[in-house]
């Protein structure tokens, strides 16, 4: 297996896409560590397997009252403090899938006109980067975006089957629909979640790449795709709290 990811990861320095800000400098070597394993599934064949879907259950399951009680109390706090609805309910087409994903709301009731004013000025990409979106968010929501303590309902779709506890990031409607879906540069990315791969409420893209651009972390989520294994998923995982203390591209 160390063969297959260091060939994954040859020509990836020289790769256009590749272009990040607040990633470790080290992240090929860190890749390598991540991906190590002796086990007979990898990539798609342990994404898409029963054995995966049990280990995502596991997990779910041990995490689910804790994740509960804090759940309870920060949607408290958020329907106080507008009197409108604290969960929010996410979902597109994945080719012949629907993708599903629930969060604690962050953003204002009139976030959407707000969104539409500042896209007649520039691109979404662009938008977000530059921290223009930010206005749209509570100060709770930009609190508990910070801490990602937003996605904790994600528990609740990993029990579900609609996400996995360790896989790709899941991009945004408009991210899915206008840069991957008719992307030809990303039809292995399309192609993999085709094939069953669910979207993740942790991997490697949050632990590493947050706040990096779209490119940069889709060409590293088809190397996860390509790669990952229970050793990989359990090496993320246990790496999850210290990057979310961490902050790292947090917006």
């Amino acid at each position: 297996m160390a063969v297959g990811i260091r060939a994954e990861l040859s020509g990836i320095k020289e790769n256009p896409y590749i272009q990040t800000t607040s990633a470790p400098a080290n992240l090929d070597q860190i890749a390598e560590k991540i991906f190590k394993t002796n086990s007979e599934l990898v990539g798609l064949d342990w994404l898409t397997s029963s054995a995966k879907r049990d280990f995502d259950k596991r997990v779910a399951w041990a995490t689910i009252l804790p994740a509960a009680v804090v759940m309870l109390m920060v949607a408290t706090a958020v329907y106080a403090g507008d009197r409108h609805d604290p969960v929010v309910r996410l979902g597109y087409k994945v080719g012949s899938r629907r993708f599903r994903q629930t969060k604690i709301r962050t953003q204002k009731p009139d976030a959407q006109s707000t969104i539409e004013g500042i896209l007649r000025d520039m691109d979404y990409t662009e938008a977000k980067r530059s921290g223009a979106l930010r206005c749209i968010h509570t100060e709770i929501g930009k609190r508990l975006r910070n801490w990602s303590i937003d996605e904790l309902p994600q528990v609740l779709d990993v029990l579900r089957g609609n996400m996995s506890i360790v896989g790709p990031r899941p991009p945004t409607r408009d991210e899915f629909e206008g840069q991957i879906v008719n992307n030809p540069e990303r039809a292995g990315f399309v192609r993999g979640l085709e094939k069953g791969v669910n979207f993740g409420a942790t991997g490697f893209g949050q632990v590493f790449l947050r706040g990096e651009p779209l490119q940069t972390r889709l060409t590293w989520e088809e190397v996860y795709m390509d790669c990952a294994s229970i050793d990989s998923d359990r090496r993320l995982l246990l790496a999850t709290p210290l990057a979310v203390a961490s902050r790292r591209g947090a917006r």
